[in-house]
């Protein structure tokens, strides 16, 4: 079957890159007979007018593509219940970007295994400090495995006014030499970006 072959076809060429990502996950969804809509960092698909509730074919179609994507996509944002704009939006960040500098905000608890170990890519569940999160969009799942930080002193402020962080440290990271691509789920102005690799212990210290 033709989305099997693609799925394969994913598991070797589409790791660690979200573009990729993005071009495998809009070949299986077509292969499934889906019409998808690109924009962006978006792939969506339209939901018929007066959806009540999210098809339970949908839910297995939603949950293969989390798995598929292996941490590479942000988030997956269903809207149900409206007459019209129904609809199921695969997010991914896609657009690299150059960091001069960068800052991650974390707890003091956390601050020390960081200094020692290094900031590793984890899931949005494991984000303690919830920097990185959805924002409380309820209908919004969180589907991504990667290290956050922010380019500039503003976007630190932007993170502590966002986040419930306790006893928040502030540390400063050198991010030459590591890719990093920008946060679709964070405001524009607090240049939040991610990364999919551990950011080495070597190259963070506490401000």
């Amino acid at each position: 079957m033709k989305h099997i072959k693609e799925y394969d076809q994913f598991i070797t060429e589409a790791h660690g890159d979200p573009i990729r990502t993005m071009e495998k996950v809009k070949a299986y969804l077509e292969a499934e007979g889906e019409t998808v809509r690109e924009y962006k960092q978006y792939l969506t698909i339209e939901l018929p007018n007066e959806t009540k509730a999210l098809p339970p074919k949908y839910n297995k179609i939603i949950q293969k593509v989390i798995k598929m994507s292996e941490g590479n996509m942000v988030a997956v944002q269903e809207a149900t219940g409206y007459y019209m704009g129904n609809s199921i939006a695969f997010i991914f960040p896609v657009y690299k970007t150059n960091l001069r500098k960068a800052y991650h905000v974390a707890s003091a608890q956390y601050v020390d295994t960081i200094l020692q170990r290094g900031l590793e890519p984890r899931s949005a569940q494991d984000h303690s400090d919830q920097f990185g999160s959805s924002l409380g969009n309820k209908n919004m799942e969180q589907t991504y495995k990667a290290a956050f930080v922010v380019g500039s002193k503003k976007g630190v402020k932007i993170v502590q006014d966002l986040f419930s962080i306790k006893d928040p440290v502030v540390l400063e990271i050198d991010p030459k030499g590591l890719q990093f691509w920008e946060d679709p789920l964070m405001p524009k102005e607090a240049k939040s970006a991610l990364t999919f690799q551990t950011i080495p212990a070597d190259r963070i210290k506490k401000l």
